[in-house]
């Protein structure tokens, strides 16, 4: 019981409360996206597109992930102080890079099936195991560079790690702040 006392004292609820308010804003924005015509690329499209919806989207996609990013740096130092830089690391990583790993190597590739399956009067063109399989051999390319447009590395079957890009951008944010907390 002392353990769970110290760990809830030194939470700072608002932030807490704050985190959870902005995750449910992200998935408001994207629900949204299937309601807004002017992203095709998006996997799911309903044809009712409303306009409204499509401003919410771009209201809330303004400012929840700068802020998310912004309440995750906050408490880095602090962390950092506490647990010093290599356990700081060690802990993102197990944190934030295990569940980047499992999701890209699992979740990300049923996204292009959906979006051929909604795009071909509901029937599969492909297996998952084979969508699944040409994905990771074009990951294996290390084709790296500026991404053309989502509606190509969809049609095209190019490896992406969609929606956990934030999960890789934290990580390289926090080894960028350790190295210069180091300096």
């Amino acid at each position: 019981m002392g353990a769970s006392a110290h760990i809830t004292q030194s939470r700072v609820v608002f932030f807490d409360n704050l985190r959870y308010l902005f995750v449910i804003c992200v998935i408001l924005q994207h629900s949204s996206n299937a309601y807004n015509d002017h992203l095709t690329w998006w996997p799911v499209s309903d044809q009712s597109s409303s306009m409204i919806v499509g401003w919410l989207a771009a209201f809330l996609d303004a400012f929840t992930m700068p802020l998310l990013f912004y309440i995750a740096g906050y408490f880095a130092v602090p962390t950092m102080q506490r647990k010093g830089v290599a356990r700081f690391l060690k802990g993102k990583l197990r944190r934030l890079g295990i569940p980047w790993l499992v999701c890209i190597l699992t979740i990300c590739p049923l996204v292009p099936l959906i979006y051929h399956y909604t795009r071909s009067d509901f029937t599969l063109t492909m297996s998952y195991w084979d969508l699944w399989v040409t994905l990771l051999k074009k990951a294996a390319e290390l084709n790296v560079g500026v991404i053309v447009s989502m509606n190509d590395l969809l049609m095209n079957n190019q490896f992406y790690q969609r929606y956990m890009w934030f999960l890789s951008l934290l990580i390289l944010f926090f080894f960028v702040f350790s190295i210069l907390y180091l300096l």
